[in-house]
């Protein structure tokens, strides 16, 4: 049994589409996204928010507008399949930087995976990281990690001397180029890095 970590948002949960509609009901005049996603992270004011827009939309995103993010269009049923396959072979911790705490983020899980009736266990693991994910993961002694921040995968990467863990890096338009593109196994999509460790690991 090998120990996963996988990110939620960005790689199961859909944070960007929600920021954006969220950034519109503050007032700000929005451009649609030219593909599935942003083409880089800090996009807000790029898109047409100002930056008091941004202050104000970030005080909103409370435990509930968290817990009700819709999942990512990648999640699909086959994908679900996948992951309560993975979660039934190897310990798997769903990793967030989400600033409102473990609560919502096991709310989003039990909701959207219907982790329960799924994977018949007492609940999700979920760890909360709000600064220093990669201490953290290090902390964690993973085999294993999903996640579509380069920043994470980079500082990780620089802890180790000699075993790196597995690190698939799911492919989105904010995280192709620049330092670190490279790193890692990329995978278009998150049923493809699902399926990446069930062969692998």
């Amino acid at each position: 049994m090998k120990r996963i970590a996988i990110d939620i948002d960005g790689v199961l949960a859909d944070y960007n589409h929600a920021m954006w509609r969220l950034l519109q009901a503050c007032g700000a005049d929005m451009r649609p996204f030219e593909g599935p996603d942003p083409d880089c992270w800090f996009w807000y004011e790029k898109y047409g928010a100002t930056a008091e827009q941004v202050k104000e939309a970030l005080g909103r995103q409370t435990p509930e507008w968290w817990g009700h993010l819709d999942p990512h269009k990648e999640l699909t049923l086959e994908a679900l399949r996948g992951l309560a396959e993975l979660c039934r072979l190897h310990e798997v911790t769903f990793v967030t930087s989400r600033p409102c705490g473990r609560d919502a983020a096991w709310y989003w899980l039990d909701w959207n995976l219907n982790y329960n009736d799924r994977l018949n266990g007492p609940g999700p693991h979920v760890l909360v990281t709000p600064r220093k994910k990669h201490d953290a993961l290090y902390a964690m002694d993973i085999d294993a990690l999903v996640e579509d921040n380069l920043d994470t995968v980079l500082a990780l990467r620089g802890m180790y001397e000699y075993r790196m863990p597995v690190t698939v890096v799911v492919d989105r338009a904010y995280n192709r180029g620049g330092a670190g593109f490279d790193c890692g196994h990329r995978s278009p999509n998150t049923l493809c890095a699902i399926n990446y460790l069930l062969r692998t690991l």
